[in-house]
């Protein structure tokens, strides 16, 4: 009851041997059975969100959208992000990492939106549960499975040490 559409990157482009490997990342959205879905964008860029948009355009929309290129100041286009509409946005970034992913401004853009923005710096693994029980959960391995130097206090998640 799964299905798998590759949008990205055309046959085309494997015949242009001067793209950046970044513009032959794959896009794979993937529908489960019960019609909710999620576009995984590898490391594409504004040119190739582009071309999405002028391709598949009606396949895009998705309930959880893994973010193209870690967040970077070079994709996420406004317009991007508008085509897919998710409800949550997952940016995989390394903690602390060298390329300072994801940018400010690519985040608020999502979250200007409403869209729920789950680092993978902050959360650790995720896990999306696709299966009814409960609509687009995100479990963040962090936050439920907490070491012990951790205690919720008043609510919220309080790191007894210094990261």
């Amino acid at each position: 009851g799964v299905s798998f559409a590759v949008l990205h990157p055309p046959a085309q482009d494997y015949e242009r041997p001067a793209l950046k490997p970044n513009a032959m990342s794959c896009v794979l959205r993937v529908v489960d059975a019960h019609g909710r879905s999620l576009l995984l964008t590898g490391d594409i860029e504004a040119e190739q969100e582009q071309r999405l948009l002028s391709s598949h355009a009606a396949s895009l929309r998705s309930h959880v959208l893994v973010v193209p290129h870690h967040g970077s100041k070079t994709s996420s286009t406004a317009v991007f992000v508008e085509a897919v509409a998710p409800r949550v946005a997952v940016v995989q970034a390394g903690y602390r990492n060298r390329f300072g992913h994801p940018a400010p401004a690519v985040e608020a853009r999502y979250v200007r939106q409403g869209i729920v923005f789950v680092r993978s710096d902050a959360c650790g693994a995720w896990t999306w549960r696709s299966d009814g029980a409960a609509e687009d959960a995100v479990r963040c391995e962090r936050q439920a499975s907490a070491r012990y130097w951790h205690h919720r206090a008043g609510g919220a998640s309080v790191a007894l040490v210094d990261r």
